[in-house]
């Protein structure tokens, strides 16, 4: 009997030793979260967050995160920063979790911050307006303005545009010429002037990379923008040299050219260096003596100059007399809020916020997001700025119970460097809008489906995600990010986040990575009742 207890004692003990000694799992266990210690007005209402509960064991839940442990012990990913947070929408259920508390840059995923709340807090159907104006007094009988034309603008990015169709350039310019000689001015005694005081002046965010700056993906948004804030440069290879120039009129704007050519230039690669305002634009690289004539978009230097140069030139073309050319108010040092009386001529108005945040998820178009951005901060207080669309952000946010700790937002597109966003947070934002009826019918439908739309039209070929995410990428250099919804075989909605920062694979393999994780989201079916055993973890 002594032998038999001793022996039961001796094993119990060596369970309790393995049990001590055996490793923790890869997988993040869930904790509640404490109370945000961020400061905020007291006047903002703070709605209930509902726990959600880990779900029970199935082959789907079990096969999802068997990959993403199969990816922890990853040797590609031994000095990554990543993390995937996933969790149905419209039950409080959650499917797979690893380093989801992890704050890591978004790339352009951060475009679901922004985009989303733009919509809610402006409305689908708003419109950016630009007036086109006029001071002092008009002579009826001699048709002459004595004073000057203005383009006053609100930060309307599709000003000048090829996409929305009636938003191209020399319609826009038709249109305005038409109406300052209905209002009766066929000579101007002054200047055509551009307003782009709606906006901070800085059109370039902080913690934008200097590379990315000269290119035209990254052009800034500003009061008065025009053409999308990029232009052309063209070069043609000759014997021994190369022609060079731009492919529209760009006023008081110098290209200097530090290229190379000849029999030993390797080939064709150029790219370009200035700055914001900078009347000259450095083009380096090599032009091959045989190639053809190829091109380079840039970012204009001064939007605001371009357009009221723009203006100019039409209206000369068409015999209108403007006596001293075009300008705009930072160049005339114009910054003090008492200024002349106007008069509205006519007013300008963009396609719907709606069809603008469409086209920026769609293609993840930087430009348009960071004008929506300074539009909200605009609307919200009266000056665009980056700065205070962000704090209009986090407001909206803070409002709704989510804990920010961790997020960081310096833009509104995700260039910045200095980003920074958990798992946890992107996908309490998507659950968020997904129990928004009238929000998410419209946000949803804004976003790239894969492998058919956008930047995901080349996504998850052959799987059940094929045609059924709908979901933002995020890409830069040690960047791959992916946020948006999946619906499982049973019909459920889910919302996720995967991000990786720093991985040592290629960036394909990391997206075939993450590609897996989307489809075995896609064929999980309904989950079973939830373990009452479970932790909960707090999320919107």
């Amino acid at each position: 009997m002594k032998r038999g207890v001793i022996v039961l004692a001796a094993i119990a003990l060596l369970a309790a030793v393995v049990f001590l000694l055996k490793p923790t799992s890869q997988q993040e266990v869930p904790v509640n979260d404490t109370a945000s210690t961020d400061t905020v007005d007291s006047s903002e209402y703070y709605i209930p967050i509902s726990d959600i509960i880990l779900v029970q064991d199935s082959d789907g839940v079990s096969a999802l995160n068997q990959y993403i442990s199969q990816l922890a012990m990853s040797n590609e990913l031994t000095h990554a920063s990543w993390g995937v947070y996933a969790a149905y929408v419209h039950r409080d259920s959650l499917l797979a979790h690893y380093n989801s508390d992890l704050s890591m840059v978004p790339a352009s995923t951060m475009k679901v911050v922004t985009t989303g709340v733009v919509l809610d807090l402006l409305g689908a159907d708003t419109r950016i307006e630009t007036l086109l104006q006029y001071d002092g007094v008009i002579d009826t009988q001699k048709r002459v303005l004595r004073g000057n034309i203005y383009i006053r603008g609100s930060g309307d990015p599709s000003l000048g545009s090829d996409v929305f169709g009636g938003c191209v350039r020399d319609s826009v310019l038709r249109r305005w010429v038409k109406a300052i000689r209905n209002a009766g001015i066929d000579s101007i005694q002054g200047a055509v002037i551009g307003d782009a005081r709606a906006f901070e002046y800085d059109m370039i965010p902080s913690g934008w990379a200097w590379e990315d700056m000269q290119s035209g993906y990254c052009a800034g948004a500003s009061g008065l923008s025009f053409v999308e804030n990029v232009y052309h440069i063209m070069v043609e290879a000759k014997p021994d040299t190369f022609l060079m120039s731009t492919e529209m009129d760009i006023p008081d704007f110098q290209l200097v050219s530090q290229l190379k050519t000849g029999q030993d230039a390797p080939g064709n690669a150029i790219w370009v260096s200035g700055a914001p305002y900078m009347n000259k634009c450095f083009v380096h690289g090599y032009v091959s003596p045989d190639s053809t004539k190829f091109g380079i978009k840039c970012q204009v230097p001064d939007p605001a100059y371009l357009c009221a140069y723009s203006l100019f030139k039409a209206l000369k073309k068409k015999g209108i007399h403007v006596r001293d050319s075009a300008s705009t108010h930072r160049r005339l040092g114009r910054l003090g809020s008492k200024q002349p009386s106007r008069v509205t001529i006519q007013t300008w108005k963009s396609p719907t916020i709606l069809e603008m945040i469409q086209y920026t998820n769609t293609v993840s178009h930087n430009f348009y997001a960071e004008s929506l951005l300074k539009y909200l901060s605009y609307k919200q207080t009266g000056f665009g700025s980056t700065v205070g669309g962000t704090e209009v952000i986090q407001r909206y946010w803070r409002r709704r119970g989510l804990d920010l700790r961790g997020f960081y937002q310096y833009d509104g597109s995700g260039l910045s460097r200095f980003d920074a966003i958990t798992p946890k947070q992107l996908v309490s934002m998507l659950r968020s809008y997904g129990k928004d009826t009238t929000l998410f019918k419209q946000f949803y439908g804004t976003l790239p489906v894969a492998g058919r739309t956008g930047t995901l039209r080349g996504l998850c070929f052959g799987t059940a995600a094929e045609g059924n995410v709908h979901a933002k990428s995020g890409y830069m250099s040690r960047v791959r990010s992916y946020a948006g919804y999946v619906t499982t075989k049973d019909g459920d909605l889910v919302a996720f986040a995967m991000m990786a920062n720093n991985f040592e694979c290629s960036p394909i393999a990391m997206r075939h990575h993450f590609e897996k994780l989307m489809a075995l989201m896609a064929e999980l079916k309904a989950p079973s009742v939830p373990d009452s055993s479970a932790v909960p973890a707090q999320t919107p």
